[in-house]
């Protein structure tokens, strides 16, 4: 249910709007214990060195839902090298636009500079109109700019904490209390500067049911086959956190009812219009993903979280039996290269797929392969199957099996003297 404050903004602001930015105190504002400590740590130093800074993205959007967030993102008029010098525990990363990560153990917060259109004016020219692709967005600018800069304007809004005030350039707000979905700017514009702001739309839409506004839809649906432009990194990173996200399923039947698996993962396209076995084990596997609780989605290591994707599509080719090391990576090879999956991360979803079909078949189970028992990976090869038995009984009592035999195992063991 939408934050009841959305429609308080709503009802006193946007009625009688005239101005275009809207700096609105909250009057119920968003706790400090609904935010990251590490972040609110970031947030205070960044002010102390003058710096303006505020909370922007998605954990503002899902705070006002009355949502968990996944992570807390924050933006500044700090520069990158600024950032580095207030923290010892801060690292630049990326190229086609730079992120600071500051490192607290193993939780990260990510902080952006504000950053403005790289085209004059706003729009390419017409030489710059020839490929719209950006390979590069690192001009800084103003808060202002850098919200018009953003993808959605669900995802534009800013939350200063200090002044308890929502800070809105695009009318997010009335976007967030209608349930609409709009890309702010030239949509065919927005999709052919970054076409992975597609898949994008379709995760929110499949993760909070909103409605995406028909411009949106329509330049998304003219926009498909610039995807085959994306760097296959970046479709990993997006992939996998529509994987964590909880609505997995949907995010899919969207992505296969657009034909962009065609596009992006035609491996992933074949299963799921051609396979009956395989489509059911890849639809059985994210709703078990969906079915997790976020806490737990996180956690899962990244092995864990594709093994999901690699499981059914090495399903579609696998013999009879017990398959091997260099049949995995074989059918592998080209989901790898479509979605960019490391050397060392293959090898380590193939493994997880051998043992995942030991688990299944304890008829195969000679002296030889029982040494999979002591692997280090057998714990996340039997996260896999209690995935797959959320919804397949069968697949339920093998897990259980499993559960009884490798309890039994240990207790031996803890009986030796």
């Amino acid at each position: 249910m939408v934050y009841n404050v959305i429609n308080d903004i709503y009802d006193r602001v946007f009625q009688n709007m005239e101005k275009k930015m809207i700096k609105f105190s909250l009057v119920k504002p968003l706790l400090h214990n609904s935010f990251d400590p590490n972040a609110l740590k970031v947030y205070r130093r960044l002010r102390e060195y003058h710096h303006k800074v505020y909370f922007v993205g998605g954990c503002i959007r899902d705070l006002l839902l009355g949502r968990t967030p996944k992570d807390f993102d924050i933006a500044t008029s700090a520069t990158p090298q600024q950032i580095c010098k207030i923290f010892r525990n801060a690292r630049i990363i990326g190229r086609r636009f730079l992120i600071v990560s500051i490192f607290f153990g193993r939780k990260v917060v990510e902080v952006t500079t504000f950053r403005r259109s790289p085209w004059k004016d706003g729009t390419p020219d017409s030489e710059q109109s020839k490929d719209l692709l950006l390979l590069s967005d690192n001009v800084f600018g103003t808060d202002e700019e850098d919200a018009l800069r953003r993808d959605f304007t669900i995802n534009a809004l800013f939350y200063d904490i200090q002044e308890r005030t929502v800070i809105d350039y695009v009318e997010g707000l009335k976007d967030l209390q209608m349930g609409k979905i709009r890309l702010i700017g030239d949509p065919d514009l927005r999709f052919a500067e970054d076409p992975v702001r597609i898949l994008r739309a379709l995760k929110l839409q499949a993760t909070l049911h909103f409605d995406i506004v028909p411009e949106t839809q329509q330049a998304l649906e003219k926009n498909i086959a610039k995807l085959s432009r994306a760097a296959p990194a970046r479709l990993l990173l997006e992939m996998e956190k529509i994987l964590r996200g909880g609505a997995s399923y949907d995010c899919f039947e969207r992505l296969a009812s657009a034909n962009i698996f065609s596009i992006i993962a035609p491996d992933i396209h074949r299963i799921w219009h051609q396979s009956k076995n395989a489509g059911q084990m890849l639809k059985s596997m994210l709703h078990g993903l969906d079915s997790l609780s976020q806490k737990k989605r996180n956690s899962l290591k990244e092995s864990v979280l594709l093994a999901s994707l690699c499981l059914p599509v090495v399903h579609l080719y696998k013999l009879p039996g017990i398959v091997g090391d260099e049949f995995c990576k074989q059918k592998l090879s080209r989901l790898a290269s479509n979605i960019s999956i490391s050397k060392k991360l293959v090898e380590r979803i193939s493994h997880l797929i051998q043992i995942q079909w030991l688990l299944e078949k304890p008829r195969f189970m000679g002296h030889k392969n029982k040494k999979f028992l002591h692997s280090s990976l057998l714990p996340d090869a039997l996260e896999i199957l209690k995935m797959q038995a959320q919804n397949d009984a069968k697949k339920q009592e093998i897990y259980q099996f499993w559960q009884q035999t490798l309890a039994h195992e240990l207790g031996l063991k803890a009986s030796q003297p």
